[in-house]
């Protein structure tokens, strides 16, 4: 017992160690080159840095093992034709060579690290290799880049909701100055900051390759999966079919926008508390249950050591999503 504790504690240690160091790496990169941008422009003698720093190494060493992987990736078909869902996602974040095949080579390296990890974990506690828990750890961090990558993508998305009505404002207000489109977007992209700006760099683009105005916001709304931009689309191909004076299509949008936005705020402040609501009846029996794997380990392993209990950990599971499902349709509120 005392000898478990003592490998118990060890791990504990050397896990904390090694997470603690590369926090301090982190910050120490962040705030230098924070403290870099601050200095350069009053420096009179600036020198490159001919070494790298821990991080620039670490992150270097990822990077050709990524390209490696990416270059043999490429050669198969079924490797090519997976990565294509991430192109929408990694739009705008791709930085020098980077593409969506080196993000799913970043995937395989992800999951090959976390299983060195549980390896170390096994050898430090001499425990016993088991084949569930290795396929559910592989899977869980194989996804795990896809649940960070989403949830950047949407929150990305509901910015460009929010700073759409900014923009719908100054192009309204640029027409009834008697500046065309170019020029009204040409404003948004200098005034407003990112992403709303990046989008209108690309609208930019393609008002310079001569694409018609219908055509770059459907291209728009197919990047941002936004309704209010959708809502431009269908306005703008409506009035070059019947015609129109734009100004009064563009007050239009502008109320619309206004008052969706209007509506929106007030469904948020009024459902605060049903949000909160389903969330804990959503997390509670997760967490009873993590809360009861800490108390008792062995607590559930009827459940995934035999037949009849994976086939009901399976019933749970099943159950436990239909009860998610039916407590979000409850909670739901459409808007108007």
């Amino acid at each position: 017992m005392a000898k478990e504790l003592v490998r118990t504690l060890l791990l504990a240690i050397i896990i904390t160690g090694i997470f603690t160091i590369l926090v301090f790496l982190v910050v120490r990169r962040y705030l230098s080159i924070k403290l870099n941008k601050r200095i350069k422009n009053y420096v009179i003698n600036k020198k490159e840095e001919d070494s790298a720093s821990l991080v620039d190494l670490v992150v270097n060493i990822y990077l050709h093992i990524a390209s490696k992987m990416s270059a043999f990736f490429k050669k198969h078909h079924l490797f090519t034709k997976y990565c294509q869902r991430f192109d929408k996602y990694l739009l705008y974040i791709q930085k020098g060579d980077f593409d969506s095949m080196d993000f799913v080579s970043g995937k395989f390296i992800t999951t090959l690290l976390i299983d060195l990890l549980y390896i170390l974990v096994l050898s430090v506690k001499t425990l016993q290799f088991n084949g569930w828990h290795f396929l559910i750890i592989n899977i869980i961090s194989f996804f795990l880049l896809d649940f960070v990558l989403i949830i950047l993508y949407n929150s990305r998305k509901k910015i460009i909701e929010e700073q759409l009505l900014q923009a719908i404002i100054i192009m309204n207000s640029a027409f009834k100055s008697g500046k065309n489109i170019y020029q009204a977007v040409q404003i948004i992209k200098n005034e407003l900051p990112n992403p709303i700006k990046e989008e209108f760099m690309i609208i930019a683009k393609d008002l310079d390759y001569g694409l018609d105005v219908n055509v770059i916001f459907a291209r728009f709304y197919e990047r941002v999966k936004v309704d209010e931009a959708k809502y431009i689309t269908s306005s703008l191909s409506l009035l070059s079919k019947t015609g129109g004076s734009v100004v009064d299509v563009f007050d239009m949008i502008e109320k619309k926008f206004y008052n969706r936005l209007k509506v929106r705020n007030e469904l948020k402040s009024m459902t605060a508390t049903s949000k909160l609501l389903k969330n804990f009846l959503c997390f509670i029996p997760l967490v009873f249950g993590i809360f009861i794997m800490i108390l008792d380990p062995n607590y559930f392993k009827p459940l995934y050591s035999s037949v009849v209990g994976i086939i009901v950990l399976s019933i749970i599971i099943i159950f436990y999503l239909l009860y998610i499902i039916i407590i979000r349709q409850i909670m739901k509120v459409d808007e108007v």
